[in-house]
């Protein structure tokens, strides 16, 4: 009764699965993305593939993750709430479980960051009538270089982001490269 009440009356079938996601989301502490949690369940046995979005769902209308836009994409993190009921069932989760979660951080933590690390989105601005897009790379806590440009449509916002996201460090370099360079030795 006391874990029915902690779990905000959610499907207690689904409870382990749900634990494991929390698991997940707590060690990897990084924002991850549908696809991302995918890669892991595909490796995780336990997990049932098609509860996984109805359990993203649920545990987001619980309080225990947020669901998000970046960088063109819908990402999940653990909440506070989420956090206090993994501590309170963490016993309820198995120690291969928390080792096959920790291998997974271990194998894709640098390659999810990666990802993570450069943003590419675009709206549109009523303001101005156009589309703002927004580019930007960024290393653990800090900034490298992040762009704000307006485009009249959305195709050419797309295109932007699609392009800056696919050639980020050739982009990157060469910005620097061109805002480095005296302008009097470039003819």
């Amino acid at each position: 009764m006391q874990d029915d009440i902690i779990t905000n009356g959610l499907d207690y079938r689904k409870f382990d699965e749900k634990l494991i996601l929390l698991c997940l989301f707590d060690a990897m502490d990084l924002p991850l993305s549908y696809n991302q949690i995918m890669l892991y369940a595909t490796d995780e046995t336990r997990l049932e593939l098609f509860l996984i979005q109805q359990n993203l769902n649920e545990m987001t209308q619980s309080g225990y993750i947020d669901k998000f836009h970046s960088n063109n994409d819908i990402r999940y993190m653990i909440t506070e709430e989420g956090a206090n009921a993994l501590e309170y069932f963490s016993k309820h989760i198995p120690k291969d479980a928390r080792d096959r979660i920790d291998q997974f951080v271990t194998d894709n933590r640098k390659e999810i960051k990666k990802d993570y690390n450069v943003i590419a989105s675009h709206a549109f601005d009523y303001t101005y009538n156009e589309y703002q897009i927004r580019c930007g790379v960024y290393e653990d806590e800090s900034t490298l270089m992040e762009v704000t440009l307006y485009v009249v449509s959305k195709e050419q916002a797309q295109f932007i982001c699609d392009n800056w996201k696919g050639n980020v460090q050739y982009l990157y370099a060469n910005m620097l490269n061109l805002l480095t360079t005296d302008p009097g030795s470039v003819k």
